[in-house]
């Protein structure tokens, strides 16, 4: 499974298709390859490129200071692109809470690429406090790789949790044949 939302990525590609103007006929040109057998060039194709957005939900009790959650694995032949992510956790009154993504774990261990996504504090007439953000990123990650979350908060009274969400892309990357 590439996406979970495969049905809406495809109405999103047809709108995108539509808004093209039609292009006149492509003249031939020559193109000469200066690479090396030994270092060919990666071919970008954007038919290799397929939408990627997945939510995640993140829920803690009373006392719990931060809450996790994971991402699809990343599938195999694909290197998942990310774009943004957007952040909306609901904390108890005069709490703040914010999260960070992390993309692959690697040999450094977990505290090693991380990335913050910070929010903006939005009070609600229930007197909870929605933490709301939208980040660009600029991050990737490889096959088999599970990106992660962590959402936190600085206060321990009631609970707290909200949704994550990724936006992004899979971008087809090349298999090796040996």
């Amino acid at each position: 499974m590439l996406s979970k939302s495969y049905a809406t990525s495809g109405l999103l590609a047809l709108a995108a298709v539509a808004a093209v103007p039609a292009l006149a006929a492509a003249q031939p040109a020559e193109v000469e390859i200066v690479n090396p057998l030994s270092a060919p060039g990666n071919v970008i194709n954007p038919a290799d490129s397929l939408p990627f957005v997945e939510t995640v939900y993140v829920v803690a009790g009373a006392n719990d200071t931060s809450a996790d959650g994971t991402f699809s694995v990343v599938p195999a032949g694909y290197r998942l692109i990310i774009d943004h992510i957007a952040v909306g956790v609901t904390t108890p009154s005069a709490q703040r809470a914010w999260a960070y993504i992390r993309p692959c774990p690697n040999i450094k261990g977990n505290a090693w690429g991380i990335t913050p996504i910070m929010t903006s504090l939005v009070p609600n007439a229930d007197g909870d406090n929605m933490n709301l953000g939208v980040t660009a990123m600029h991050l990737y990650a490889d096959p088999t790789c599970v990106p992660a979350v962590l959402a936190l908060r600085n206060g321990k009274t009631g609970s707290f949790g909200g949704h994550i969400t990724l936006h992004g892309h899979y971008a087809r990357i090349a298999v090796s044949r040996q």
